[in-house]
């Protein structure tokens, strides 16, 4: 008994020697590696990094050690609102979402059925191929169908007809009818018939027609140089245009929420009020790039703006539409469809991405550059002749000493005795007063594409691209002029 009262104390003892020297040797490195004061950042570098490059920080506190090492990544497209993305075979060009199903088009003539019961993790199920590539999806009662620039159209899995040239948009009712933007066309209209679209009607627009939406017994088409067609539908078998509003450029999408067109065209975002179907008014105009698709979620719309990336416009009044949200994935976005508070944007780059709305206006301060879309420019010695008649060829000796080749004119104003030409060579202005003399204001723009003169004050838009005199063919730095014209000679 003595004996094992012995060997207990001696195991005890050793229990605690052995305790004692591992908390010896861990304090010192406790004291080492713990903090006891906040970090305190001291300065950021200054040079400007792309988005994902790290950015070196300069930082002190207690608690760094030599080997302690910080990056930050810049977030100027704020990609955290990217919750998923996956692979795809070839860019997707067109999207849809039935229940919990999406189907994605591409460019390789095939469209691709995922299931998104678990929205952030799609899931591929099965492929079906096209005579050519999808321009567009549709659900008709209930089901997929796919509509290609070859003119087919028809459910998928089964053989399509082409009942047509081409089709670039096209939906349906729920009465089966279906109504496609049909290009040169003009709006066609087709029935339903056992998994057969059969033409019904047809109706020629001036333009061409480039998508469509619907909306009761009324169909709006927006088309290239056309603008925005509003057709009455009542009887599908003959369509009948009740109003245009002209627009210019190329008007590629719109949609449609209660009696508002959302239109976007090369250089804005238009809201349209069509109350008054006879006489639909302009009601806003947003500056904004263009947009492949358009969406309405809620108070936004969303716009797939290709290279621009994800833009929410806040239409909550839609007299005064905002940008209120970006994504901006470093990639062109083509397409997108939403389901609750995730988008699915189809890429160039052969991708789908997964997208949290509510995180869309984490950056509300990011703005895109202002994207004008250019006007028909011509030859600056045409524009010389046109706009100083008497004095052209004295003026184009000028020119050619003072310009490079390759000067084309894109916008003019008259003020006063003197012409303003916006020129992709700069500002030039004309002084009838002192005839054959060519002034160039070329800086601080390279470029300038349009020209606003009120009163005595112009605003000369364009890009400030080089501090060179030379012909400027692309804006990478838009800017802005303003001249006092009280004395328009010499502004």
């Amino acid at each position: 008994m003595k004996i094992r009262k012995r060997t207990l104390a001696i195991i005890l003892l050793a229990v605690v020697a052995y305790l004692g020297m591992v908390i010896g040797l861990a304090l010192p490195l406790i004291s080492r590696y713990s903090m006891h004061e906040e970090l305190q950042l001291i300065a950021v570098s200054s040079s400007r990094n792309k988005v994902g490059q790290p950015v070196h920080l300069t930082v002190e506190g207690a608690g760094f050690g030599k080997k302690t090492n910080f990056m930050l990544s810049l977030d100027s497209g704020n990609q955290q609102a990217i919750v998923y993305d996956s692979e795809t075979s070839w860019p997707i060009d067109t999207i849809l979402k039935i229940g919990s199903t999406l189907y994605l088009g591409d460019r390789d003539r095939k469209v691709h059925r995922f299931d998104i019961s678990r929205p952030d993790r799609p899931e591929y199920q099965i492929s079906y191929s096209l005579g050519d590539r999808p321009t567009a999806l549709a659900e008709i009662d209930g089901s997929p169908w796919a509509a290609s620039g070859y003119g087919e159209i028809g459910p998928l899995g089964e053989r399509a007809a082409r009942p047509v040239e081409t089709i670039v948009d096209f939906t349906g009712d729920a009465e089966g009818v279906l109504y496609a933007a049909a290009a040169r066309q003009g709006l066609v209209v087709f029935r339903q018939k056992n998994g057969t679209a059969v033409k019904i009607g047809a109706l020629a627009l001036p333009g061409s027609a480039l998508s469509i939406a619907v909306a009761g017994n009324t169909a709006y088409v927006a088309s290239v140089r056309g603008g925005l067609h509003i057709c009455d539908i009542s009887s599908p078998e003959t369509p009948r245009l009740l109003s245009t509003l002209p627009l210019a450029g190329n008007n590629q999408a719109l949609a449609v929420k209660d009696t508002r067109v959302f239109l976007s065209s090369a250089d804005q975002f238009t809201v349209i009020d069509v109350q008054n179907r006879l006489q639909p008014r302009v009601l806003a105009q947003l500056p904004l790039t263009k947009a492949n698709a358009i969406v309405i979620h809620n108070n936004l719309a969303l716009l797939a703006a290709g290279s621009a990336g994800l833009l929410a416009v806040d239409i909550s009044d839609p007299a005064r539409p905002f940008l209120a949200g970006h994504l901006t994935p470093g990639d062109v976005i083509r397409c997108l469809a939403v389901a609750g508070d995730r988008a699915y944007l189809g890429t160039g780059s052969a991708g789908l991405l997964v997208v949290d709305l509510n995180r869309l206006s984490l950056n509300p301060e990011w703005r895109p550059g202002p994207l004008h879309a250019p006007k028909s420019k011509v030859e600056l010695t045409k524009a010389l002749r046109r706009h100083a008649t008497s004095l052209w060829g004295e003026l184009a000796a000028q020119a050619e000493i003072q310009l490079p080749p390759g000067c084309y004119a894109a916008d003019a104003a008259r003020i006063g005795p003197a012409t303003y030409l916006a020129t992709d060579c700069g500002l030039l202005i004309l002084d009838r007063d002192q005839p054959g003399r060519l002034q160039v204001r070329q800086q601080p723009l390279a470029f300038a594409g349009e020209i606003a003169v009120d009163g005595s004050t112009a605003y000369v838009s364009g890009g400030r691209q080089s501090t060179e005199l030379k012909p400027a063919s692309k804006e990478s730095n838009p800017g802005l002029q303003v001249f006092d014209v009280s004395e328009p000679a010499q502004p």
